[in-house]
């Protein structure tokens, strides 16, 4: 038996939830995509992406170094930037960069946590308050999520203020629940979403001419088939996803057999 053939593997189990997507939007496209709908905002911008997204957030670091903003991050989010700069160098300094700010909440202000604290002195002087971005709303981009929000009642954002969602749709009841009230909360305060699924039929998508915030970090399913067309297994386990028949379909008299697991049955293999 020669090397290939020992190191080929009986079945493989895989994953994937975006089998119905052609391809992945690049980080590069976020970024250009972000930075034309920001340049085009004069008010304060609001963008959403997924926590300890660090990519994404140096994205939006260098929208805000291109468009002359402060980027406000979140304690957290400074946390994570301070421990990144302990390995590598090349993270942002947040001292040192003028574009970075760190917000503090409203709550958090009146009685902030020892860690908090403790961050806040080491960084004295790059911290805003609700207040400092309400005065000065176009020279802002915060780092907010929907569980944010609620600083939004002491910031006052002005009507038309952009709210950048840079992240994916909701995937179970619960997300779809706070999506749903995610957008009650743009109304009430008169923010303008982009990229942010719209509720159509029961599906949730984002319009056409808002595409592009968001690169995926889930093969798309090009990729995929690709990936296992070279590992090329005798059997192939489709998990977590909600098309599982389209590697029957795509892999059709490849030599490479499909098993659809069943909840409730063990699989033999």
């Amino acid at each position: 038996m020669d090397e290939a053939a020992a190191l080929k593997p009986r079945a493989l189990v895989l994953e994937g939830t975006n089998v119905r997507r052609a391809t992945n939007v690049a980080e590069h496209e976020v970024y250009d995509n972000a930075l034309r709908a920001v340049a085009s905002s004069h008010g304060l911008v609001i963008a959403d992406f997924p926590a300890r997204d660090v990519d994404r957030l140096l994205t939006f670091l260098q929208i805000a170094r291109d468009t002359g903003r402060k980027l406000a991050i979140l304690p957290k989010d400074a946390y994570l930037l301070k421990t990144m700069r302990l390995l590598e160098q090349t993270a942002p300094d947040i001292v040192q960069d003028e574009n970075i700010a760190i917000y503090q909440d409203t709550v958090a202000s009146k009685n902030p946590n020892l860690w908090m604290r403790n961050l806040f002195q080491e960084y004295n002087g790059k911290t805003v308050l609700a207040g400092d971005v309400r005065s000065s709303q176009d020279q802002f981009i915060l780092c907010f999520s929907f569980f944010d929000l609620n600083e939004l009642p002491s910031i006052h954002p002005k009507p038309s203020s952009l709210y950048l969602f840079s992240s994916s749709e909701p995937h179970d009841e619960e997300q779809e629940i706070d999506f749903r009230r995610l957008h009650s909360w743009l109304e009430h305060f008169g923010l303008q979403p982009f990229g942010l699924p719209v509720e159509k039929h029961g599906r949730w998508q984002i319009p056409d001419e808002q595409r592009g915030l968001h690169a995926s970090g889930h093969a798309c399913g090009t990729d995929l088939l690709d990936i296992v067309r070279k590992i090329s297994p005798e059997i192939i386990l489709p998990v977590h996803t909600e098309h599982p028949g389209f590697y029957q379909r795509q892999l059709a008299n490849s030599g490479i057999r499909v098993i659809l697991p069943i909840r409730g049955k063990p699989i033999e293999i």
